[in-house]
């Protein structure tokens, strides 16, 4: 009859490690740079967990690394109805279909 200890593996955080310092505007809704004039609050040090909630609710992604603010309303605009993928629209001047390759 022998011992076994078994070690907890470390679970993977739920959010976002932070990279560098990050801070919140005044009100709270908008993640700026440390040292931004507009910073009134500290959201989180270098290595601390960025809860997922508050990834989601400041649109923060991580890019190469780095954890960037995703800007609402950025997303390229989906192509018109009815066009499939490579066909181009009307064209401007005449209002026809172009007849694209």
């Amino acid at each position: 009859m022998g011992l076994t200890i078994h070690r907890p593996q470390a679970a993977a955080p739920a959010g976002l490690v932070a990279d560098r310092r990050l801070a919140l505007t005044g009100d709270r809704a908008r993640v700026v740079e440390d040292g931004d004039p507009e910073a009134a609050w500290l959201l989180a040090p270098p290595g601390t967990v960025i809860p997922s909630d508050e990834v989601t609710r400041l649109g923060l992604v991580l890019v190469d690394g780095k954890i960037i603010v995703q800007r609402r309303g950025t997303a390229p605009a989906p192509p018109p109805p009815g066009l499939k993928d490579g066909e181009k629209g009307a064209d401007k001047e005449t209002g026809k279909p172009s007849k694209g390759k």
